[in-house]
């Protein structure tokens, strides 16, 4: 019976590189630990792509706005003060609030409208210009305190013919 155990013990003996080949040849952590190192690139590739794709739209929001709110002021005419002539601060609250109804998708707390009329020139026209003053801010909380805010602006402008 000894005989027999000390031959088990040796032909283990012989064995245990085989086994110890075997365990490191087994890759059941590798799918783990390859996902664990390429996940924070992705995750940020992907996020960078989302928070790109904001600012555009942003940006085409603005500008959806910004025309919209010149050709309300092109279209209608601007309302009269208690003399009969054209009270153009009431028509420039106008313009903005127009500006402001016409944003899609876009915070009006962080967005600044401005209209400007010109005094009249060449032929009765005025010159009516919307910019709109927007600060973006990235929704992503890692980037927050490194990146942005960002100021973004868009400017239309119409020419108004009076009578």
């Amino acid at each position: 019976m000894t005989k027999q155990s000390t031959s088990a013990k040796r032909n283990a003996w012989r064995r245990w590189p085989h086994r110890l080949w075997r365990r490191a040849a087994c890759e059941t952590g590798a799918t783990v630990v390859e996902f664990a190192m390429v996940a924070p690139l992705l995750f940020g590739l992907l996020f960078g792509v989302i928070e790109f794709g904001r600012a555009v739209y942003t940006q085409g929001a603005l500008a959806y706005a910004a025309h919209e709110a010149t050709r309300w002021a092109l279209v209608n005419t601007p309302p009269l003060d208690g003399s009969g002539n054209p009270d153009y601060t009431l028509y420039q609250t106008q313009i903005e609030q127009e500006a402001l109804k016409n944003l899609v998708l876009v915070s009006p707390l962080k967005t600044n409208p401005v209209t400007a009329i010109s005094t009249p020139q060449a032929q009765n026209t005025r010159d009516v210009t919307v910019t709109m003053n927007y600060t973006y801010e990235v929704l992503l909380p890692f980037l927050k305190g490194t990146v942005g805010p960002f100021d973004m602006s868009y400017t239309s402008r119409g020419f108004l013919a009076e009578n």
